[in-house]
């Protein structure tokens, strides 16, 4: 359990769900304090682990589901499939019970699992074919500049540049430095990131631990906007793809090809 105040009487009943990186998690609370957390047991299992996770957290506090007030999710980028699970499942209890919903980017999840004091950091995540998804943070001790954007986690940090689909030399050359690397891209880039400088004095990654996205950073994060007015419109709450998924991509290329090989329509002329 993470007590970060003790709520009162009327705080709200919140689920906090991140199924955006290889192992999901599924937080519960009240206000601003974390009740009970979940992670779940293996590796992208969201689409099995995910409502079984919310049933017994929810039971566990004897709520039934009409007692959600808000939905916090983590809507990417990162797995195709299981950000839109947790869309899904969002999206269905604010129709149900007509809880209030808010989208946290998971990059900036990540950003918040940082200790006071990193002054700079970039997230980076696996985007395949020698890309990444990325982020560029920088410690921050005034207001932003984004009345809806708050402050990430211990270090006060705030997001300069991402999400976006990048070469990962190329973003990490134009990182300033210091600069403290996490996020579960790490391994998926490891001789592109040696190449950008990673190992250097001033260019290193953060404990293996701290890579993973978490609810309760989720929870933590979607308190932060809510306090600011920060809440997400039902049609609003969409995924961050930035690109199509590869699926996709694939048939497109394949109607593309098998329309260029059609013969023209009869009566025209070639």
């Amino acid at each position: 359990m993470i007590s970060m105040n003790s709520p009162d009487a009327t705080a709200p009943h919140i689920l906090a769900i991140e199924t955006s990186g290889r192992i999901g998690s599924v937080a519960v609370g009240c206000g601003l304090e974390v009740r009970e957390y979940r992670q779940f047991g293996q590796s992208m299992r969201h689409a099995v682990e995910l409502m079984p996770a919310i049933r017994e957290l929810t039971r566990r506090q004897g709520w039934a589901a009409s007692d959600i007030n808000q939905v916090y999710v983590s809507i990417g980028p990162g797995s195709f499939t299981g950000v839109r699970i947790a869309i899904s499942v969002a999206r269905a209890i604010s129709q149900a019970t007509g809880a209030r919903l808010v989208g946290v980017p998971t990059l900036d999840v990540l950003a918040a699992n940082l200790p006071a004091g990193v002054r700079n950091a970039a997230v980076i995540l696996d985007a395949k074919r020698g890309q990444v998804y990325a982020g560029r943070y920088t410690a921050s001790d005034t207001a932003p500049p984004d009345p809806h954007s708050a402050p990430i986690g211990p270090a006060r940090l705030l997001r300069t540049a991402g999400p976006v689909l990048s070469d990962p030399v190329e973003f990490i050359r134009q990182c300033p430095r210091p600069l403290l690397i996490l996020g579960e891209g790490i391994p998926y880039h490891s001789e592109a990131l040696a190449a950008a400088g990673i190992g250097e004095a001033s260019v290193i990654t953060a404990e293996k631990e701290l890579w993973q996205p978490d609810a309760r950073r989720v929870y933590e994060l979607g308190t932060q906007l809510t306090a600011i007015g920060g809440f997400t419109a039902l049609p609003d709450l969409l995924p961050i793809y930035i690109r199509k998924a590869e699926a996709e991509e694939v048939l497109e290329q394949k109607l593309q090809a098998a329309a260029a090989t059609q013969p023209p329509p009869r009566g025209t002329s070639g």
